[in-house]
């Protein structure tokens, strides 16, 4: 009798952004690949309408509390605090972070849930779109 094989777990991958939208536009091609390889991908995100076109291409979809645009410190902490728990719930094996409050307060999150991540900088920035005020 031959023993019972070990199977291995399945990577569990997340990807966080301050629109589900994005994500969806943007990261379809990795999604596919990922899921289509068996990974267990997360997406974390304000839920809008792209959450069940992204749970139809086999990802699991998280609300995620963000105010992209917002600039109060509570709602901040309130991401932070959000990311964290979800990190030591879901435990990926790797995180990627789209967008910059992901990836300042979801890094800070990652590092304290002992987490591995990667901040993804694309674009310019909310910042640099607007006009100047000189």
């Amino acid at each position: 009798m031959k023993p019972a094989l070990k199977s291995t777990p399945a990577l569990r991958i997340t990807l966080v952004c301050n629109t589900a939208w994005a994500i969806y536009t943007y990261r379809q091609g990795l999604i596919r690949m990922l899921v289509g390889r068996g990974v267990d991908v997360t997406v974390l995100a304000p839920r809008d309408r792209t959450f069940d076109l992204l749970t139809a291409m086999g990802c699991r979809c998280i609300e995620l509390p963000v105010a992209s645009k917002g600039t109060n410190p509570r709602d901040d902490l309130r991401t932070l605090l959000s990311l964290y728990r979800l990190y030591r719930s879901i435990r990926p094996h790797v995180v990627f972070h789209y967008t910059i409050k992901p990836n300042i307060y979801g890094s800070v999150a990652a590092k304290l849930a002992g987490v591995q991540s990667v901040a993804v900088t694309t674009g310019l920035g909310y910042v640099f779109i607007q006009q100047s005020r000189a």
